[in-house]
């Protein structure tokens, strides 16, 4: 090429333009001093084409031989650049692409180096590079056979290729911080690229560290080995390239930062073992060994994850993982939570993420279960949605809810609702309004309703939430201890949070009461007032009806703390029968007229006790008569006072009673009764007035009248038209 033109830098100039211009390159810059001998130098040349443009420094040629045809090469600098073109040229098939590697290859000196050579499409990659050619008669036939040698600085990375146009052993070897060592063959034959690899990475100080915005991975070691093999003809772009790849690896991986968002991370300290296929470009990751993972996260405690092995991902232009088994454990406050995917699917694309789960949820607190329940859950980087049917929370089963928390905003909701029979409810309201030795509840029949909406706007401070609450029940039939309710029917809407308050009055009645006398047609009207955080259950009446011994009771004003067992009621009686109250008595009486009155009733840790009760008759008064037994005739003959009672009272015609009643918490009752009247057959009619004092153990008579079924038929057997039989 050069022979005869060292003489004139002009003649060499216009050859090496013309060997240029025909490989289809231009020369946009060249620097020939005038020749004075071996070795011939070029300053500098910047020569492009459509694509590319390549930059030399300090060019240096010598005779390789006897012959000129051979030459030996070296230059201080090349830089290889992306050019800048309005007309980009397509690319080329991989046949053509092949040709001009062998033609390139052809035509390059016999041997050389390159102090710095740098390719720079984006960040410059700097290597010192060397070649040689190995067979001399191949080479003049057209049949380049080439050794080259590639040392890249950063990172620091050794390649040896031998190239052939039948075949190209490749060997790498990388030794930086991250990457230790990696072994690889390149082959070509029967149009087929085949690659041999193995690979480890160890770090000494640091580990290696992979970071997007929202992921973030700390890899301790890894270890691999693949065959990659990929086919000649055909099209030559990346992606077909990429998609053309197959292969398998194994990697052993320490997982310390699997997530980190804001406040929210994941982390690991553990080694994950993991084997993987590579096909047609799709990366499959199998985990072969369970992995278990802390997960920090906002206002939750002692909380981690537990991953099963067998797990799978798909890496391709975006990442498809299925999950056969995951289990989230944690803490909110006092409560313990439960998740455990039965499948859960995972899909990211661009920073993008989907998940799909069927999981099993139960919660406990003080080792009591509050919820179990099956969820499917759906989350993306905004949202995260979990519905749930046949929900169980504290033993009432059949609630359908549904929860979403905006996880940008930290907003969110929860709707619930339940149509069941009551009985079913019985654990949860014996855990809301358990007291040290209540009464136990029994619910025979009945059904209940109910609707729950909570909101809050910061998951942060759940304390600021706002939760609306519709509970109802309609023919209910239950016993307290030993107190019988039926036919009962309530409606209460409750709003706030923890505090929860009705937002109109609690309406509530019942067909039957039994205390031990029947109480019919019970009406109440109250506000509720909860603090389950300080266990606080206040009751306030407004309006109290009922029916007793045929008249009426009513109170405009009663409170009751359920946590305290403690309230308070004033309790007005109107028209009952007095033949009614009598007829509880085991002693004979015959009886009208009708007594009303006000009863201050105070309880204190569940026990009643009344204290300046007043009860009067009704004008104009009726009669008593008592038939009195043996007994009390035998003590009457020896006791002129009581002969004196029995006597006036045998048929006492009274116009004025008055009563002052008393009621220990012990349950005895101390009437102190005054009554005036006649008995038209003892002495002549005369009028009488006298005062007795009564006092009976009325808690043990009733509860005696309660164990006895029949109590309402014997009062009406017994009391016909006011005669106790």
């Amino acid at each position: 090429m050069f022979a005869g033109w060292w003489y004139s830098a002009s003649l060499l100039e216009n050859e090496i333009r013309r060997q240029v211009a025909a490989a289809g390159w231009e020369i946009q810059e060249l620097l020939v001093p005038r020749f004075n001998g071996w070795p011939l130098i070029i300053k500098s040349a910047v020569v492009v084409n459509s694509n590319l443009q390549i930059s030399i420094n300090a060019i240096r040629i010598l005779p390789a031989g006897d012959f000129l045809e051979d030459w030996r090469v070296s230059a201080d600098t090349v830089e290889i650049s992306n050019a800048v073109t309005a007309d980009p040229v397509p690319p080329s098939s991989r046949a053509d692409t092949i040709a001009a590697l062998n033609e390139i290859v052809r035509k390059l000196p016999m041997s050389g180096f390159i102090d710095t050579f740098s390719v720079c499409p984006e960040n410059c990659i700097d290597a010192h590079v060397s070649w040689r050619h190995l067979e001399d008669q191949s080479h003049r036939a057209g049949r380049p056979v080439i050794a080259l040698s590639l040392e890249i600085r950063n990172p620091p990375l050794a390649t040896s290729l031998i190239w052939s146009p039948d075949s190209i052993d490749l060997s790498l070897t990388s030794r930086d911080p991250y990457l230790a060592l990696v072994d690889a063959q390149l082959r070509s034959n029967a149009g087929t690229i085949t690659m041999l690899w193995t690979g480890s990475a160890a770090p000494g100080t640091e580990p290696l560290v992979w970071r997007s915005d929202t992921l973030s991975v700390d890899i301790d070691s890894l270890a691999g080995h693949g065959t990659l093999s990929v086919p000649v003809p055909g099209g030559l772009t990346f992606d077909d390239l990429i998609g053309e790849i197959s292969g398998d690896f194994t990697v052993n991986t320490m997982m310390e930062s699997l997530l980190q968002r804001g406040s929210v991370s994941l982390t690991g300290n553990q080694a994950l073992p993991v084997t993987g296929t590579l096909t047609n470009g799709t990366i499959t990751i199998t985990q072969d060994a369970p992995a278990q993972f802390e997960l920090h996260y906002p206002g939750f405690e002692q909380s981690s994850i537990r991953v099963a092995a067998g797990s799978r991902c798909n890496l391709a232009n975006a990442i498809a993982c299925h999950f056969p088994e995951v289990l989230l454990q944690t803490s909110y406050e006092d409560w313990d939570i439960a998740l455990k995917s039965q499948v859960l699917d995972f899909k990211w694309d661009s920073a993008v993420y989907e998940l799909g789960s069927h999981a099993d949820l139960q919660i406990t607190k003080a080792d009591k279960t509050w919820l179990t329940t099956e969820l499917t859950v759906h989350a993306d980087p905004r949202k995260l949605i979990a519905e749930a049917s046949q929900a169980t929370v504290s033993g009432l089963p059949g609630i359908d809810f549904i929860l979403s928390q905006d996880l940008l905003t930290g907003a969110g909701y929860l709707d619930a609702n339940v149509r069941r029979p009551a009985r079913d409810a019985r654990q949860l309201l014996t855990q809301l309004f358990a007291q040290p030795g209540k009464a136990d509840l029994l619910i025979q029949s009945g059904r209940l309703g109910a609707d729950l909406d909570l909101v809050w706007s910061d998951i942060n401070n759940i304390s600021a939430a706002s939760l609306d609450v519709f509970f109802m029940t309609s023919d209910l039939n239950l016993t307290i201890g030993d107190y019988r309710l039926s036919g009962g029917s309530l409606e209460a809407r409750l709003t706030g949070w923890p505090e929860l308050k009705s937002s109109q009055p609690v309406t509530m009645s019942w067909a039957t009461f039994d205390p031990g006398v029947p109480v019919t047609a019970v009406r109440a009207r109250f506000d509720l007032d909860f603090n389950f955080e300080q266990g606080r259950y206040l009751l306030s009446g407004q309006q109290l009806d009922a029916n007793v011994f045929r008249g009426e009771l009513s109170s405009q004003h009663f409170d009751y703390d359920f946590g305290r067992q403690s309230g308070y009621a004033m309790l007005n009686l109107t028209a009952l029968h007095l033949d009614q109250i009598l007829a509880l008595q085991p002693d004979e009486f015959e009886s009208s007229g009708k007594i009303s009155g006000s009863v201050p009733v105070q309880i204190d840790s569940g026990k009643l006790a009344i204290s300046n009760g007043k009860v009067t008759a009704l004008a104009p008064g009726g009669f008593i008569k008592y038939k009195a037994g043996a007994t009390v005739i035998n003590l009457a003959e020896k006791n002129e006072q009581l002969k004196l009672v029995v006597d006036t009272m045998s048929d006492f015609q009274y116009h004025y009673l008055d009563a002052d009643l008393i009621y220990t918490q012990d349950g005895n009752l101390i009437a102190r009764t005054s009554l005036q009247g006649k008995n038209p057959a003892y002495q002549n009619g005369r009028e009488i007035k006298f005062n007795l004092n009564v006092e009976q153990n009325i808690a043990s008579l009733l509860k005696s009248l309660r164990l006895n079924n029949d109590v309402s038929k014997k009062l009406d057997s017994r009391a016909r038209g006011g005669v106790i039989k």
